[in-house]
């Protein structure tokens, strides 16, 4: 008996599936050319056969496209985490996405274009807000509950300002709590030596 090999040219791997190999089958399944794409459903970019995913673009084209990669019809594919630097300014970090690092990546993603240029919190400059200002604690020193409270020794539960600055900011968004972006003024307190440190304060 005779085995009817692969339609693909240049194949004779015997065929299992709709005329092809194992091989030949998975790629042309995962690529959306399984019996022809019907007319209108093509990627729109030349030589390209696979079907539409978004914006007139099959899957590949369009992540390339979304990515910020101009030259969406290169043969290779992209991989741009690990193999550039960020585009921004003279950052020298690996490309995270839309060929920028991490840090200006989600600066970007949370501010828009203008928040690429942000400033670091310790920048007089730059007033970030009383959660900003918390969460960078929390990212250079750790939990306070790692420590013990300043004032009692027992266990902290909370950073908190330690009001030993001229001019407090305040946060409207946060009722308006003082605090400082200067996070040497911040001590470890239990939820005890918290309350009583700030009602020793009003401004």
């Amino acid at each position: 008996m005779s085995i009817i090999a692969c339609s693909v040219a240049g194949c004779e791997t015997p065929k299992l599936k709709r005329g092809m190999c194992e091989k030949h089958y998975q790629y042309h399944h995962r690529n959306g050319l399984l019996g022809q794409a019907k007319r209108g459903r093509v990627c729109s970019i030349e030589g390209c056969e696979r079907t539409i995913t978004g914006k007139g673009m099959c899957s590949m084209h369009y992540q390339r496209a979304r990515r910020g990669i101009t030259d969406v019809n290169i043969a290779d594919p992209v991989r741009v985490s690990g193999q550039t630097t960020c585009t921004f300014g003279d950052c020298s970090k690996p490309a995270l996405s839309l060929h920028l690092c991490s840090m200006h990546y989600w600066r970007q993603h949370d501010f828009g274009p203008e928040g690429l240029d942000r400033i670091s919190i310790h920048d007089p400059r730059h007033i970030v807000g009383y959660s900003a200002v918390h969460q960078a604690l929390r990212h250079k020193r750790g939990p306070a509950r790692k420590f013990d409270c300043n004032h009692c020794g027992g266990s902290a539960e909370q950073w908190a300002f330690d009001h030993k600055v001229d001019e407090p900011l305040f946060d409207a968004k946060c009722h308006n709590m003082p605090y400082t972006t200067d996070l040497s003024h911040y001590i470890p307190l239990c939820i005890k030596c918290h309350v009583a440190l700030d009602m020793q304060h009003s401004y």
